[in-house]
């Protein structure tokens, strides 16, 4: 579990920089084209690609999510049962 939890970390933490990459690349048609920064900007997301790209990287950035919060769960309910056994060794010892 933990390669899956440690590739969703790096999907949580790389996010922002996915979606700057998805922008760049959106804009690099515009620009090339010898539009102004701005409008390239604009152009580039408003543009189909830009929206499938963003769409993409939000689902995946959900599912990094997901798989965290499963292995959070994961780890709670491993340390409540520790507790609970610990609680349960402590009782025995004062019968």
């Amino acid at each position: 579990m933990s390669a899956i939890v440690g590739a969703a970390k790096h999907v949580i933490e790389y996010d922002g920089d996915r979606r700057k990459t998805a922008l760049a690349r959106s804009m690099a048609v515009s620009l090339a084209a010898g539009c102004s920064a701005a409008k390239s900007d604009s152009d580039a997301r408003a543009s189909e690609d830009y929206a499938k790209a963003m769409l993409a990287i939000g689902k995946q950035h959900q599912a990094a999510l997901t798989e965290v919060e499963k292995y959070q769960c994961l780890k709670l309910q491993w340390e409540t049962a520790r507790s609970l056994l610990s609680m349960q060794k402590e009782a025995v010892k004062h019968l």
